[in-house]
């Protein structure tokens, strides 16, 4: 039970039948160093997407004040396909905390987080719509959400559209906030966080 626990990155309690938590979650809220870690432990192939975004929004705006709930997560890939006969990959996951676009200051530290994912990895963040049930219950970490987040990794839009300039991406948006996002990004020296050896890619 301990080495599937440590293997799967999940409470052995949960394999007991304790708890209804499968995973202890994450937070990065004003602590940016913590997902920089996060991607600097895990193990992933180039293009294979590991950070990964689950929203109930068709896509994001800014200048509305309703709720706009994402939850962030790491996939880390511990077996390929061709390994285990033709089924999807095998992931462990790290859940980190719900955010809410409509509040400013989280949207900023996301939008500097992953940006620096997009430029210092040249990694996509897909996004995948999912119901609020399912949102609520990966925040928790009382769902594993493999059969969420192994759709098509090119998702339209995608997280860091949002975090471009208009002449680095045609396909970026909100870009009035980007003096704010870079900003954030020097003064919580976010480039020293992930310079060297960025991960582990395969």
């Amino acid at each position: 039970l301990e080495q599937t626990a440590q293997l799967f990155g999940i409470q052995r309690s949960w394999l007991e039948g304790a708890t209804n938590r499968i995973y202890v979650t994450h937070s990065c809220y004003k602590n940016p160093a913590e997902l920089f870690r996060l991607i600097r432990s895990i193990r992933y192939d180039r293009h294979s997407f590991p950070l990964r975004a689950l929203t109930t929004c068709k896509a994001f705006d800014y200048r509305s004040e309703a709720p706009q709930p994402i939850v962030i997560l790491l996939a880390e890939k511990l077996a390929a396909t061709e390994d285990v006969d033709q089924i999807w990959d095998i992931d462990r996951y790290h859940i980190l905390d719900e955010w809410d676009w409509s509040y400013p200051k989280a949207r900023i530290q996301l939008k500097a987080m992953v940006r620096l994912v997009d430029t210092m990895i040249d990694e996509r963040v897909p996004m995948f719509r999912v119901s609020p049930a399912d949102l609520k219950a990966v925040c928790e970490g009382r769902r594993i959400p493999r059969d969420l987040v192994t759709s098509c990794l090119l998702t339209n839009p995608s997280l860091e559209d949002y975090t471009c300039s208009a002449k680095e991406s045609a396909a970026a948006k909100e870009t009035d906030e980007l003096p704010w996002v870079l900003d954030y990004i020097s003064e919580w020296k976010l480039e020293n966080l992930a310079q060297g050896k960025f991960g582990n890619p395969n």
